[in-house]
């Protein structure tokens, strides 16, 4: 790691080819979405790294199944809900080598890195479907009890390994990292808060395991080149929340980012970037209730039917920029804006059956069921797909020698 009496290009340097944590987070169950930032995939001196970023994101409009923005975030709902989030992330990154003494086939030749990552979100609904959760004289009609309009709290726990197949031989003697080559896969435990009864939540109540092959690339000086590709596979949800309207089993995910990173001059980097994600289908069992729950016959009530629901899956693509300082040697500052160009939610058909008369018993001697109509419900959590703006202030910290945990190979000047 650098010591303090090393000049201030340097320090800035390494600290500038460090993506934020949350750039890394997986785009999973309700947890915004990551943005590409400069040199994330460049390999870097041995040290220890720590995150700390703020987001916000008013979530007041969305993308419905066709790709259509719209003016809410359930637009299956007269009026304008919204779904205002605050997430604060923090996390450690260790670059380091293994076994060196050893000369063990690229493990002794290469570097490694490890990333740990906790989160908090405050989190709520607000608008007609806040209305419909307060609501208790429609629990009968919609089979909703005791709903809630917010799940905040401790989100989940994210953990990353990688190698560097390409680039990071050199780690002791190189003055830069025009081309490397990274590898990394991660682990999303569900461990945050989680309220099966809101629509929105800072848990996920799913695992997911991901994995990531980037490449890094410097074509003229001051600059910084990233590309990435990635894929995210969920486990099945054993308890949908909000009725069943988020999906049982998640759809997979496959990502595309790419940055372009420019030194503007001293301790300034002023950052262009693209992300695309597209999920696969979501499905959804059981439903117990819709908000927008058709009106059911004379002297009859309703209910969703009995089955497996499926949307067409989710898609997001956003563009953003993103200015860095770096203040003093060890601390980078970031501000960064992000924004949907495009995006696809996760909405379907739901049949109702009808039941004469109400309440009765569903197979006993005189209750009479029949086919009842059929509505179009938005999904929630990861299939519900934001076309607002979001906004991050970040802070970086790099530990010096002697802070925390020894650096491995580091030399005092």
């Amino acid at each position: 790691m650098l010591t303090r009496n090393r000049p201030l290009d340097a320090a800035a340097l390494v600290l500038a080819v460090v993506s934020l944590l949350v750039a890394q987070l997986a785009a999973a169950q309700d947890v915004p979405e990551p943005s590409p930032r400069f040199a994330r995939y460049m390999p870097l001196y041995p040290g220890q790294y720590g995150d700390l970023a703020v987001q916000r994101d008013t979530r007041d409009s969305s993308f419905d199944a066709a790709g259509n923005e719209r003016d809410s975030a359930v637009p299956t709902l007269p009026g304008q809900t919204k779904f205002p989030r605050t997430d604060v992330v923090a996390g450690l990154t260790w670059h380091l080598p293994l076994f060196e003494d050893y000369d063990i086939p690229f493990i002794s030749s290469t570097t490694h890195l490890l990333r740990v990552q906790l989160r908090y979100a405050d989190t709520r609904t607000e608008g007609p479907l806040a209305a419909f959760i307060a609501d208790d004289s429609d629990d009968a009609s919609t089979n909703a009890d005791d709903l809630r309009n917010e799940g905040s709290g401790i989100g989940d726990v994210t953990v990353e390994g990688g190698s560097f197949l390409y680039g990071a031989d050199n780690w002791r003697t190189r003055q830069g990292s025009p081309l490397a080559v990274l590898f990394k896969a991660g682990l999303r435990l569900n461990f945050g808060s989680y309220d099966r009864d809101a629509p929105t939540s800072a848990g996920t109540n799913t695992p997911a395991f991901h994995a990531v092959l980037g490449v890094h690339a410097q074509p003229w000086k001051g600059s910084f080149v990233d590309v990435g590709i990635g894929r995210r596979a969920y486990l099945k949800n054993q308890d949908p929340a909000f009725g069943g309207l988020t999906p049982t089993q998640q759809g997979d995910d496959t990502w595309f980012d790419v940055s372009l990173a420019q030194q503007l001059g001293g301790r300034f980097f002023l950052t262009a970037f693209y992300y695309d994600r597209s999920g696969d289908s979501n499905q959804y069992t059981p439903v117990l209730f819709a908000p927008n729950p058709p009106e059911p016959p004379p002297n009859s009530d309703n209910f969703p039917s009995t089955g497996i629901y499926s949307d067409g899956g989710t898609e997001l693509q956003t563009m953003g920029l993103a200015l860095d300082v770096f203040a003093g040697q060890r601390w980078q500052l970031g501000l960064q804006w992000t924004h949907p160009t495009a995006g696809r939610s996760g909405q379907f058909d739901l049949p109702y059956t009808n039941r004469t008369p109400p309440g009765c018993t569903v197979g006993a001697t005189g209750c009479m069921t029949s086919d009842g109509e059929t509505v179009f419900v938005d999904a929630y959590g990861p299939a519900r797909v934001f076309a607002t703006d979001r906004f991050t202030v970040s802070a970086r910290f790099q530990f010096g020698e002697g802070d925390t945990f020894t650096c491995v190979g580091c030399e005092r000047r």
